[in-house]
């Protein structure tokens, strides 16, 4: 699928320039853990994720008490967050890139590849095409936080993972070592002003949601929120090599 998404690069218009969201000093913020776990809840529940709402719920046994957006975006200041930021895809941004572990998507994500290799066979190659724009927009996000030796690190070791599919757009993004790069080139920005789709099964998607959370993997989840487009469908995952109108960049 992607590796003619490179090939449609070079005859596609130009594309408005994507921005990633930052994050301020923790000084003076006042949301609780609970806070911002209620509010992730209610982001689960309006999406309909059930079962990942209910286990959100037990495990932080929260009372069923309701917290607005507008009440969460007065304990963080303004000029913390940015006038623009869209506060629940903020919070997603919360936990790992707050506590500045340059570290922090490498090991997510290896822990994410550790935890698809051991999932039931049914459900790995919806998984597998799911980590693919997480692996991504993982060195995107490093590049533009200008974390760029690990994100050369990163790319070194994972793209090995998705060379077999992916490879003319992997050997795109090898090519980019600055922030500056991935603002000017096209297949970057494409991916960066698109959503990438993606079908997985219910239980896939919620199994995915599920372990993004009980691993309080909150840069993964942003990932997920952002720039992945996925319909969920019933039955299984059918396994093709004929491109789909649905699938990859939409």
């Amino acid at each position: 699928m992607s590796n003619r998404t490179a090939d449609a690069v070079d005859d596609a218009g130009s594309t408005t320039n994507g921005g990633v969201g930052g994050s301020g000093s923790a000084n003076g913020r006042q949301a609780s853990k609970k806070q911002v776990e209620k509010v992730v809840l209610q982001y689960l529940k309006s999406k309909g994720y059930r079962n990942a709402e209910k286990a959100l719920r037990e495990d932080a046994t929260l009372d069923g008490a309701e917290i607005t957006i507008s009440d969460l975006a007065s304990a963080f200041p303004a000029n913390e967050i940015g006038a623009d930021a869209n506060v629940p895809e903020w919070v997603l941004f919360y936990s790992e890139a707050e506590q500045g572990n340059p570290d922090a998507y490498s090991q997510s994500y290896r822990e994410l590849r550790r935890w698809i290799d051991s999932s039931l066979d049914v459900y790995k190659h919806e998984l597998y095409a799911a980590s693919y724009p997480i692996f991504v927009h993982a060195y995107l996000d490093l590049h533009m936080r200008g974390l760029h030796e690990k994100a050369a690190e990163f790319m070194e070791l994972y793209s090995r993972d998705h060379i077999v599919h992916h490879s003319k757009d992997i050997e795109v993004f090898s090519t980019l070592t600055t922030k500056e790069h991935v603002e000017e080139n096209a297949l970057a920005k494409l991916y960066r002003d698109n959503k990438y789709g993606i079908r997985m099964t219910r239980v896939g998607f919620e199994l995915l949601l599920s372990f993004l959370q009980d691993h309080h993997f909150t840069l993964l989840m942003r990932t997920v929120n952002q720039y992945l487009n996925i319909r969920t469908i019933d039955g299984t995952v059918p396994i093709s090599s004929e491109p789909e109108a649905d699938v990859g960049i939409t």
